[in-house]
C-alpha cells in the first residue's frame, strides 16, 4: 500500500476508486504518482497511465493535466498534443484550461 500515516484511509479509498474507473479518482492519485506526494510512491509512468486514462473519459481534469503533461510534464513537448487536449478541457468548462488557452491564444497573436 503506497499510502502511510493519517492519508491512509483516504488514499486507500482514492486508489480503490481508481481502480475501478472513476475518472476524477484517476487524475487526483495519477498526480500524486507522478509527484510522488502524499504517501504515493513516485511513479512517473503509473501516474501518466492513470491520468491518461482518465483523459480517454473526457474527464475535464485528466484532459487537462494531459494538456499539461504534453506542454511541461514530458521530455519531448508536444505542442499539436497539448492543444487537443486543452481545446477539449476547455470545452468541458474546466476553468484552468479555458485560462491557458486564452493565454496560449494571446501570446501567438502577440508574436
Amino acid at each position: 500500500m503506497p499510502i502511510e500515516g493519517d492519508c491512509k484511509e483516504i488514499g486507500s479509498m482514492l486508489l480503490k476508486h481508481a481502480s475501478k474507473g472513476m475518472a476524477w479518482a484517476q487524475v487526483y492519485v495519477g498526480n500524486k504518482y507522478f509527484n510522488g506526494v502524499n504517501g504515493f510512491d513516485l511513479g512517473k509512468e503509473k501516474g501518466l497511465r492513470l491520468i491518461e486514462e482518465s483523459a480517454d473519459q473526457r474527464d475535464p481534469d485528466g484532459l487537462f493535466e494531459m494538456a499539461l503533461t504534453c506542454k511541461e510534464r514530458t521530455l519531448e513537448r508536444n505542442e499539436s498534443r497539448y492543444m487537443h487536449y486543452l481545446k477539449e478541457a476547455a470545452d468541458l468548462g474546466q476553468q484552468d484550461a479555458q485560462e491557458e488557452l486564452a493565454t496560449a491564444y494571446n501570446r501567438r497573436n502577440n508574436e
